[in-house]
């Protein structure tokens, strides 16, 4: 009986390992390099489930994303895996799988400071924190920007805020937006 319990947890360790090396992200879909004496195409733009985890790592070349990877930016290669044929699908796809997916969107909102950096706040009270952007300067404080970049979303649990001795430290709990690579979109 034990036996099975420990094929169980290691099949949930395997089936979180697998979750961690799949994202869903829009990209151009690319069946075949052009010629050099063909006329450059555009590739269609598609929802795709990612694997960052292929097989063979780094010993075949493939297409590299930038992805977070334990807690860091790291570029990766990547297997298209599937490709959606709308948003909705993706987004439901990533709700159901819990896999991480990669929006990108466009948000209007006034620019504050926040303990954890730069954000921006919507009229409904929506914080979007700016990646890679500690604070406003004084004369951009209280502006109305409109900023475009990809939308990631982390969860805190407030578990990891206790210490043994059920003390909690300081720290966000709940759910954070992070925009990243985003600009001001005039």
């Amino acid at each position: 009986m034990a036996y099975f319990f420990f094929l169980l947890m290691l099949q949930g360790q395997f089936m979180e390992n697998q979750q961690a090396c799949y994202v869903i992200r829009k990209i151009p879909i690319v069946y075949k390099k052009p010629r050099p004496h063909e006329a450059k195409q555009t590739y269609p733009e598609r929802y795709c489930l990612l694997n960052v985890c292929p097989e063979k790592y780094g010993e075949v070349a493939r297409r590299v994303i930038q992805v977070y990877w334990e807690g860091k930016k790291e570029w990766r290669e990547f297997e298209v895996a599937r490709e959606f044929e709308t948003e909705q699908e993706a987004v439901s796809y990533a709700e159901q799988h819990k896999i991480a997916i990669d929006l990108t969107v466009r948000v209007q909102g006034t620019a504050q400071n926040a303990k954890q950096g730069a954000v921006i706040v919507t009229e409904k009270g929506l914080a979007y924190y700016l990646a890679d952007k500690n604070e406003w300067e004084d004369a951009e404080i209280n502006q109305v920007f409109r900023i475009e970049g990809i939308l990631r979303q982390e969860v805190h649990d407030e578990k990891l805020l206790l210490d043994k001795e059920g003390n909690y430290s300081a720290g966000a709990v709940g759910k954070q937006l992070i925009l990243e690579d985003w600009h001001k979109v005039e």
